[in-house]
């Protein structure tokens, strides 16, 4: 197993996947070290178990560490440049590795998202300068609908989705044989349809390219010299597999014609938005399960299932049972054996787990179980998968570690998540993950010195993460000093937007000093960031129940409860809303109201 993960992180390596890259050279250093697991000469890349660079010519070889470079510092435009220029070239030469491919694909992918956070950045800003004076009794702040983001600037999108979808669908129907056409809608219902079978890269419209077939809208990088990026033959591996999954994702949330793909749906039939005929486009959730069956070992492509069962509440595939089950279908030589039922996870394990990948399968999915357990407030369930069967496979993990204490702490039990905690830190003092966390269970015991000393040590290690900013914070509040705790807080969004502990922490310290406008904003923020924020909701409920609002108040409690339904604080918050609402209907039946 070690092996493997030394090769999986070589390549998430050379295709930017830093959150795998990282999360797998974490577990390595886990695993228990055997002296005669392998000799110091048959590293990976010397062995020749790493054959990533072997498809590449030399040309190709430097444009792609040139620009798997620049990719690590955001230079995502730069990147698409770059790649585009080496697909051109390449298609009129010997043809393009699944390396380079992916790495434009993505590099295309992220320069979307580093637009659209752009024009989200803007309008947080202006919202958070304009003092955030957002009425806590509005129609806006009602509790029927979903919450939105006031400050999303008009919902910017990613302009590069429907680009990616055209170019990469195509691929999948050649590799896995699954559909005939599909078609996007350029704009809103009403844009013209685009055939993805007959559109290779660079002939978008819409969303995607420009007419000519050089940049996409809104993003600056041209090919000097080209009249447009030639379609390239590619089989989709599970890399390629992976960022279609998410592009599908992105295009039905964003709605507006784009894309009517069920999100939960295993069965993979979808119509397709616009004037399209019906086709076969697979379920973001089947593409991303059968991306982690072929290759178990890259994180991100869990993350982004988690993200899926969280968001869409889409049921689990498995659990810890019958994960043992599904195994059974990657016995014997080679391919895994016959399937003749209808359960769809089962086929898709059936289909693409090699008995090859059946130990890492399990791994992985061991892992994915406790990270989603954890973000549903499981806490016991995820103990149990992680004291049991990860702890013995990673005895020296810090990310097991850290998770146990998450557990811990999601369990309300304190003092053990304290002492997980700091024995983490005495193993790895710099490491920032979940210290936030820490900081947290520290400010609920009331522990002013064991923060003060915290708060001193990660500023030392790295002063103006947001992580940092959060224990400071903390710290601030702690003593009473809520305008300093809201600097902080706010420090900590200026470097990540999307930081939910910050938003949430930031609305706890504006009910402290009663401005509830303010509150509700930060409150709602946190929701539009993640709906499973159970501290949000009861955030929101409180100030509610400060305005004396209590319909609203008892609506957001029940919202937080649902979330930790063996939390007994919100109950009785539950109870009190209730009792109130009910003493009130009886005021009003007794004068005749």
């Amino acid at each position: 197993m070690r092996r493997d993960f030394q090769i999986a992180v070589q390549d998430c390596n050379i295709r930017c996947l830093r959150i795998s890259s990282k999360w797998l050279s974490e577990q390595l250093l886990g695993m228990n070290f055997i002296e005669n697991d392998y000799s110091h000469s048959e590293s990976p890349i010397k062995s020749g178990l790493f054959d990533g660079y072997s498809a590449m010519n030399g040309h190709e070889f430097d444009v792609v560490m040139f620009a798997n470079s620049i990719l690590q510092y955001g230079e995502y435009q730069r990147a698409v440049q770059y790649m585009r220029n080496l697909l051109f070239q390449s298609n009129h030469d010997r043809g393009v590795s699944s390396i380079s491919y992916f790495l434009y694909v993505y590099a295309l992918y992220m320069a979307g998202e580093q637009l659209k956070d752009q024009r989200i950045s803007e309008g947080s800003s202006a919202s958070m300068n304009g003092g955030t004076n957002h009425s806590a009794n509005s129609k806006a702040n009602a509790p029927n609908g979903k919450a939105k983001n006031s400050s999303s600037g008009g919902n910017p999108k990613n302009p590069c989705l429907v680009e990616l979808f055209n170019d990469l669908h195509p691929k999948y129907v050649k590799t896995f044989g699954s559909g005939t056409s599909a078609a996007v809608s350029g704009g809103g219902s009403g844009g013209a349809s685009m055939n993805v079978m007959s559109v290779g890269l660079g002939h978008g419209h819409g969303h995607g390219f420009s007419d000519h077939g050089h940049a996409p809208v809104g993003l600056d990088s041209k090919v000097p010299g080209a009249a447009g990026t030639p379609s390239v033959s590619v089989e989709m591996d599970a890399f390629l597999l992976y960022l279609y999954g998410v592009v599908v994702r992105d295009l039905r949330r964003q709605g507006g014609g784009a894309l009517a793909v069920p999100i939960g749906s295993f069965d993979g039939s979808a119509a397709v938005g616009g004037s399209a005929s019906a086709s076969s486009v697979p379920s973001a959730f089947s593409l991303l399960f059968t991306s982690c069956v072929i290759y178990p070992l890259n994180w991100s492509c869990w993350l982004e299932l988690a993200e899926i069962c969280l968001v869409d509440k889409v049921t689990l595939p498995f659990d810890e049972v019958s994960l043992v089950s599904l195994l059974g279908y990657s016995s014997g030589e080679g391919r895994a054996k016959t399937y003749t039922g209808n359960d769809p996870i089962t086929l898709i394990v059936a289909e693409h787990l090699t008995s090859s990948n059946r130990e890492m399968f399990k791994c992985m999915g061991l892992c994915f179980l406790a990270h989603l357990y954890l973000e549903q407030q499981v806490g016991d369930c995820a103990l149990s998968i992680l004291q049991h069967k990860l702890l013995p496979m990673f005895p020296n993990s810090q990310i097991v570690q850290s998770q146990i204490a998450l557990s811990y702490y999601t369990m309300r039990d304190y003092n053990m998540a304290q002492q997980c905690f700091e024995s983490s830190r005495d193993r790895d003092p710099y490491r920032m993950d979940h210290i936030d966390t820490y900081s947290n269970i520290l400010y609920v015991k009331e522990c002013r010195s064991e923060l003060s000393y915290l708060a001193h040590s990660v500023t030392k290690v790295n002063k103006f993460c947001p992580q940092t900013c959060c224990v400071v914070g903390n710290y601030y509040s702690l003593k009473g000093h809520h305008e300093q705790a809201i600097v902080y807080f706010r420090r900590a969004l200026k470097v990540n937007m999307n930081y939910l502990s910050a938003w949430t922490l930031m609305g706890h310290e504006f009910v402290e000093l009663k401005n509830t406008s303010a509150a509700v904003y930060c409150y709602r923020r946190s929701i539009d960031i993640s709906e499973n924020d159970y501290r949000a909701w009861y955030g929101l409920g409180q100030t509610y129940e400060m305005l004396h609002l209590y319909q609203y108040a008892y609506y957001y409690f029940k919202k937080a409860a649902l979330l930790r339904p063996k939390d007994g604080r919100m109950w009785c918050a539950i109870g009190e809303s209730g009792f109130v609402l009910t003493a009130c209907c009886a005021w009003f039946g007794w004068f005749g109201l």
